[in-house]
């Protein structure tokens, strides 16, 4: 399956004016990264951010997989208010190469598998500075680790090739989802308590005084966060891009491009020895309810 072609449509459209990247560039970009990424994307309901005349064009979030997609992209119907949301769901590096032909640029993920949509298996803390406040969310992604640290929690950043970082827990499925963003909502309560004068978990961007914003609210399904290697709608294509902890001084949240990753590719997976832990005695620890809600 991993040989099997993917026909490029159009390939000279270009999809990143301001680079002259074509979408021939930006499947071929997907093809590189395949193995690193498809870890954290396959079996997981996908949403994927569409720009089939590229990103100064027409684009939008897109969930439900059309009826002319192909049988080896899968489909997970999902019941909601008034209807069905019927998400595509890969399982192979060809289908993350026919969504890319599809015009997807950045590829959107929950915190769960899809063959159990209520017990996630990932955490994620997006940190959203003030603008031009790189150094700033510097210092709040360590200010997290350290906490998560203390809770025996290893932790692992990424870009997110937009203004700030997030920092991923990978979990064993113990928790429910609503106990799972509770547990997330009480680590960050915490990081903030450590760190008030540079945290805060104010959703409305006038009350943060200049602080970092912890965002814990990616945490259930339906909730999605920005896939691991995914690019993103901006100039120069920049890249959501696992990171070591020691890189995250030296790399700005946008530092990492398409032009630029293939050294990467070439050097150590920084998240290769990624590891699950239990979440339960943490929620446990912080006084969650595991009992309480979905």
């Amino acid at each position: 399956m991993r040989d099997r072609p993917v026909t490029v449509s159009n390939p000279d459209k270009v999809f990143f004016p301001v680079d002259g990247i074509t979408k021939a560039d930006v499947v071929g970009y997907y093809a590189e990264v395949a193995d690193r990424m498809l870890p954290f994307v396959v079996h997981r309901p996908l949403t994927i951010q569409r720009f089939p005349d590229g990103i100064e064009g027409e684009g939008w979030l897109q969930k439900n997989a059309p009826d002319y997609y192909p049988p080896s992209i899968g489909r997970l119907a999902v019941p909601k208010a008034g209807g069905t949301t019927t998400y595509p769901v890969i399982t192979d590096r060809h289908g993350l190469l026919y969504l890319a032909d599809q015009g997807a640029i950045t590829f959107h993920v929950p915190p769960v598998l899809a063959d159990d949509l209520v017990h996630p298996d990932v955490m994620i803390f997006d940190l959203d500075p003030p603008p031009n406040a790189t150094a700033l969310v510097r210092s709040a992604a360590y200010a997290i680790e350290a906490t998560l640290d203390d809770l025996g929690l290893p932790s692992y950043p990424k870009t997110t090739g937009s203004k700030g970082y997030h920092v991923h827990v990978f979990t064993e499925r113990q928790l429910r989802n609503d106990a799972f963003a509770s547990t997330a909502k009480a680590i960050a309560e915490t990081a903030v308590g450590q760190h008030p004068e540079l945290l805060t978990i104010e959703i409305h961007k006038d009350k943060r005084g200049g602080r970092v914003f912890v965002d814990w609210l990616r945490n259930r399904f339906p909730s999605t966060s920005v896939a691991p290697y995914s690019l993103r709608p901006k100039p120069h294509a920049p890249v959501a891009a696992p990171l070591r902890w020691e890189e995250v001084r030296d790399v700005a949240p946008t530092g990492i491009t398409l032009r630029t990753i293939s050294a990467r590719l070439e050097g150590p997976d920084p998240w290769a020895h990624h590891r699950r832990v239990p979440i339960a005695p943490v929620a446990d620890a912080l006084g969650i309810d595991r009992s309480a809600g979905r």
